[in-house]
Formats: C-alpha cells, structure tokens, sequence
C-alpha cells in the first residue's frame, strides 16, 4: 500500500514576504490609480499595468521592497497621474528608494526620464518635435549661440560611456515656427548629478547619457512655455529636501474605510459643568406650515444667525432674576410730589 507524503509548505524570504504585501496593498488601491490615470492613455496603460511595472521594478531593485507601502503608492499614482511607465525599461521614469528623514526609513520616489520628458512636451499644442543626445569623444560636434544659432552634431564615437561624455544638448521645434536648444557641458552635467536625490546609484550609475539628456531637457523646457504638469515636475526634482509624496494626499482606497467619530465621555457622576463653557446657541428651526398652506421659504444663513442671536437673547432675559421693589420710607422727599404730600395720599382740599 502507498503512503501519500505531505510537502511541508515552502518557507518565503523576507524578500518574498514584502514583494506578496506589497502587491496585496497595490491591488487593495487599485481604483485609486485608474482614477490618476489620464484617460486619453486608458487604452495601454491600465492600473493593472502600473501595477505590474512596479513589481518589476521591485524585482530589479530590492531595496523598493524596504519602502514605506504608502510611499510606493503615491510614487505610483504621481506616474499614472502624468501617464509614464515607472519601471525604467523604455526610460520614461524610475522608482527611487531614498532614506526619509520624517519617516525614519526607506521611501520610494518617481523620477522622470528624459523620454519621459519628451513623452509629455509632445503634448503640447504648439510643439512639433523634440530630440536630446549625448556628445562623446570622437563625435563631430559645434554649437553656436546668438543672432544666428546653429547645432551641428555627427555621431562618430565608438567608446560611449561615463567617461568619453562630453556634452549633452536638446533641441525642441515648435509649430507655429522657430526653434531652441541647450547644451550642457560634462561640468554641468557633474553639477546636475550631484543635486539629485540618488547621485551614486538608480538611473545616473546604469543610465548616465540618458540622465545627461533629461538635465539638458529640463533645463531647456525652463526656458518654453509648456504645460504645468511639466514644469510642476520640473520644480519638484530640483528639492530633493522635499520629502517624497507630501504634495499628494493619501490615496483614496489605500487607507481603508474612515473611522466613525468618537462620542465624547460622559462626565463622572457628581460633577458640576463648566462654568466657563459658552451655552450652546439653540438651533432655530423653520415653522411647519399649516394644512392647505404653502411651506415657508428656507432662511438664509444670515436670517438664521440671526434668529439665534435674538433667541438666545430672550432666553437670557427670562433667566435673569426680576428684584422686588423696594417700599419707600415715610417722609422722604423723593416719594413725596412738589407740595411736600405723599404720593399716595391725597391732597386737600
């Protein structure tokens, strides 16, 4: 006869213990993110999709599995909200753990590419294309700015890396004619870098042409009139001090049903009330109409301050306590009329 064997059940990694949570708190918010979503790129780019891009991304870098969930999400929400991938494969944006000061732990940050950059100048009404390149050692390359600009640039370099860069430019054309360019030398590029929230590691020590690309691309759409998602953006990666997600409010979903408000507690038994607690103002409510008779109008916020004003009012002047009057004395002038008689007697005749 054989015995059947029970496989004990595998025993997951730390590692796989916060990619699970982390997809379980994503999918719990998953209404929150199609409503960031633009719906002109409903079509391609679904929650779903977002999702599923950033456990990617949690796969390339583990350390996004040690940020706060809340901070993934409002990192994910803020892509969906401008319509980018956040998992770094076609360059359109990245994920960023970054250690938060205020949360005393990992949190993670949306970081634009500069295809990304480009993805969101193009829908501008008035722009006809854009294009950004890295220069490196061995290209052909002359710029000249002024009355007559002009960009040359021949790709001719065979070793393209950190090292050989030497500039990077973009150049952007607009519909209604004309164009503009920058350019960004390796200094300038060196000097961008380092004001990021991740100089040594992410996209600037896997991607670093691309990331010299997206510095020329923000520093060129400062100087274009484009929409203010990108310039919002733009602002924002500039402050790195800026805690990740604190412009963006909790999103809707993620927190679980809100809480019901707590009655207060009840005084202990024997005590007086405050003296020094204002009466409450009572409500006025509106007069019921009679049978057959149409109702009364609503009062205006104005009329019913009002009304309780002189409510509160009266119902001071009943509380106040009437002093009884106080009988005269006999012989005193002031109870007595011009005659010296009393008021009360009557004068003769």
């Amino acid at each position: 006869m054989a015995t059947e064997t029970t496989k004990a059940p595998a025993v997951l990694t730390p590692e796989q213990k916060a990619y699970q949570e982390l997809n379980r708190f994503l999918t719990q918010g998953q209404s929150s993110i199609a409503k960031a979503l633009p719906v002109t790129l409903a079509r391609y780019l679904t929650p779903e999709r977002m999702i599923r891009l950033t456990m990617n991304a949690c796969i390339k870098n583990p350390r996004l599995l040690q940020c706060q969930p809340m901070s993934v999400a409002s990192a994910v929400i803020e892509a969906a909200q401008l319509g980018l991938e956040c998992d770094g494969v076609l360059g359109q944006g990245y994920l960023i753990p970054r250690w938060s000061k205020k949360l005393g732990a990992y949190a993670a940050h949306f970081q634009i590419g500069y295809k990304g950059l480009i993805a969101l100048s193009r829908r501008g009404d008035d722009v006809e294309s854009v294009a950004s390149e890295a220069v490196y050692e061995g290209d052909e390359f002359k710029y000249q700015k002024g009355l007559n600009d002009e960009l040359l640039h021949i790709p001719r370099a065979t070793v393209m890396n950190k090292d050989t860069l030497t500039y990077a430019w973009a150049l952007i054309r607009f519909k209604s004619g004309g164009y503009q360019f920058k350019v960004l030398n390796k200094q300038q590029v060196e000097m961008h870098r380092l004001r990021s929230e991740s100089p040594d590691s992410g996209p600037w020590s896997t991607d670093y042409g691309a990331m010299a690309c997206a510095a020329a691309l923000r520093m060129l759409f400062k100087l274009c009139d484009l929409s203010p998602e990108v310039a919002r953006k733009i602002v924002k990666e500039e402050n790195p001090d800026e805690e990740p997600g604190d412009d963006l409010p909790p999103p809707a979903g993620l927190l679980g049903p809100a809480e019901p408000p707590k009655a207060p507690a009840p005084p202990p038994p024997g005590s007086q009330p405050d003296a020094r607690e204002a009466p409450l103002m009572p409500q006025v409510l509106p007069p019921e109409a009679k049978p057959g008779q149409a109702p009364a109008a609503p009062q205006s916020k104005t009329d019913q301050v009002a009304g309780q004003v002189a409510q509160a009012a009266a119902s001071r002047r009943k509380r106040a306590p009437v002093a009884p009057p106080v009988p005269p004395a006999e012989g005193s002038p002031a109870n007595s009329n011009g005659a010296g008689q009393p008021t009360g007697s009557a004068s003769p005749i």
